[in-house]
């Protein structure tokens, strides 16, 4: 109970103290037993073994010696009758037990790991536990390195936009960005920088030339320390329609690909 003092005016200015018994602290020893029999032999894993082999005397005695003898007939009639079943207890157990005061149960708990540490056994829970840690923290981790975004952005207008004549006699990847395109990339970079702010930016680029030309233009609109990395996906392109593609042929090509399905035709040296 808190104690509470108060000066009356006029009469003390010194507070006056009621002095009230204190109730006598409950007889414990430490957590760790010294007269057990269990402790007879020699420190380590002699120990830890002993502790493995107590019965349920051995258990009813452990308690007397914290001072918690009013829990000997509930752990008997809960069969925690050996050393092993005492180190599995949690604080859950205990409740189930009838091990109604929270603060018993703590010191209890405290207790058992200290028996636990002083024999030198592992407990598998703990083990279990960290591990959960261990994931939560991974995946926590990866969550953090997840993109807030993704932004897909075509290449700009190419040589093969404008002139398909093109694809005859230049290969498809070497096809290049007309003036326009130059223009749109740059004009890209503006909008993307605008919508991202100051947001670090990770860019995935096509190997083609023109994509790698939109990506440099798009560049220009960020300063060097935003842009975290620049990768180079050969995964990122586009079907390919065969090494050179004939413009006389396209048409018959392209009418093969319609009775055959987009997604099954071949292109002559070229794939699905």
């Amino acid at each position: 109970m808190a104690s509470e003092f108060k000066t009356v005016s006029g009469l003390s200015r010194k507070p006056s103290v009621l002095l009230a018994p204190v109730p006598e602290a409950r007889s414990r020893s430490p957590c760790a037993p010294r007269a057990h029999k269990a402790w007879s032999s020699a420190e380590g894993q002699e120990e830890g073994r002993a502790i493995l082999e107590w019965e349920e005397d051995d258990v009813a005695a452990w308690l007397a010696e914290l001072g918690f003898q009013e829990y000997q007939k509930m752990f008997a009639e809960h069969a925690i009758n050996s050393g092993r079943l005492l180190l599995e207890l949690k604080e859950s157990h205990l409740h189930e037990i009838g091990v109604a005061r929270v603060g018993h149960r703590l010191e209890i708990r405290k207790c058992l790991e200290e028996l636990k540490e002083r024999a030198g056994l592992a407990s598998p829970t703990d083990f279990t536990s960290l591990q959960q840690k261990l994931d939560s923290a991974r995946e926590e981790q990866q969550v953090k390195n997840y993109p807030s975004r993704i932004i897909l952005i075509r290449h700009a207008e190419s040589q093969g936009n404008v002139d398909l004549s093109l694809y005859a006699t230049i290969p498809d990847n070497k096809l290049t960005l007309t003036e326009n395109g130059v223009r749109q990339a740059r004009a890209a970079g503006i909008e993307l920088k605008k919508l991202v702010g100051d947001e670090s930016v990770t860019f995935y680029v096509s190997p083609f030339t023109r994509s790698r030309q939109t990506y440099e233009l798009i560049q220009q609109a960020f300063p060097e320390e935003q842009v975290l990395k620049y990768r180079e996906d050969p995964r990122l392109r586009e079907q390919e329609w065969g090494n050179f593609q004939d413009p006389a042929r396209i048409g018959e090509f392209m009418a093969e690909r319609r009775k055959i399905g987009a997604f099954y035709y071949r292109f002559p040296t070229g794939e699905r």
